[in-house]
Order: C-alpha cells, then structure tokens, then sequence
C-alpha cells in the first residue's frame, strides 16, 4: 500500500496474559528498586492486581498495556500480510532464525483474580479478536501456517 508502513513480524499475545505479565513485571522491578523510568507507571499502580487493573482500564496511554491493534492500524488500515502468536514464537522461531532467541524481561508469578475481567475483555476485545485469527503454528517445522 502506497504511503503504508508494513510492520515486518506482527506478533499479538493473548491480551489478558499480556496485561498479567506488564503487571509482574514492573511489581518486580519495583520490588527491586528499580524505579523504571515511566510516565505512566508508578509504584503506587503495581501495589496490587485490582489497583493495577484500575490503572489500565483508567484510559492511561503506555506501550505496555495499549492495545495491540493499534500498533498495526495506519490511517485505519491494517498494515500487516499476517500476525502470529507469541505464545508460539518458541516453536516457530528456530525454523526461521540461526539465531538463539533469549526470554527478556522474565519476573516473578504473581497472584491476579478476575477482578472487573469483564471490562478487560471488553477493552482488549479487538486485539483477543486479533490474537485468535492469527496463525497457529503447526509444529512440524515446515513454516506452514494454517
């Protein structure tokens, strides 16, 4: 598409796991001492899960926990060919790359509840819909996709 940036690799995570992870994460980092510098994201929000959740949900901007498609939408069109998932990167990437591909940013498990659950489905609804229509990895190394 003429004027249309294309993004190269689209890989969606599951939204909800996504929002768990930001969560683990920066309460890591902060339980560490590591005061990240963020705009958005303060101490005070990873405190716990429902305060966290009243963060995101609270219209906050922040590349961590802003919904996905947006990331892939120009002028409201989709620059993407195709989006994978993340949770298959593991099992696709060796056939892809040469190269070791290390996990990042790993924290610690942390308890979360369904707290207002339904107003994050809700607000990730676009990018669950997205998550779900991406493609699969089959598994036998051959880089098909369904």
């Amino acid at each position: 598409v003429t004027g249309v940036q294309t993004c190269a690799l689209p890989i969606f995570r599951h939204p909800i796991a996504r929002v768990i992870s930001c969560y683990q994460f920066f309460k890591t980092l902060f339980e560490l001492g590591d005061l990240y510098n963020n705009e958005t994201i303060k101490p005070e929000h990873v405190t716990d899960w429902p305060l966290f959740v009243d963060h995101v949900l609270s219209g906050q901007r922040d590349e961590h926990f802003t919904p996905q498609v947006e990331s892939i939408y120009f002028n409201g069109r989709l620059t993407a060919n195709e989006i994978y998932r993340f949770e298959d990167i593991n099992l696709f990437w060796p056939t892809s790359s040469d190269e070791s591909l290390d996990r990042l940013n790993a924290s610690i498990p942390r308890e979360t509840t369904d707290y207002r659950l339904p107003e994050l489905t809700a607000y990730y609804e676009q990018d669950y819909l997205t998550w779900l229509s991406a493609k699969v990895y089959d598994g036998d190394g051959s880089r098909k996709w369904p």
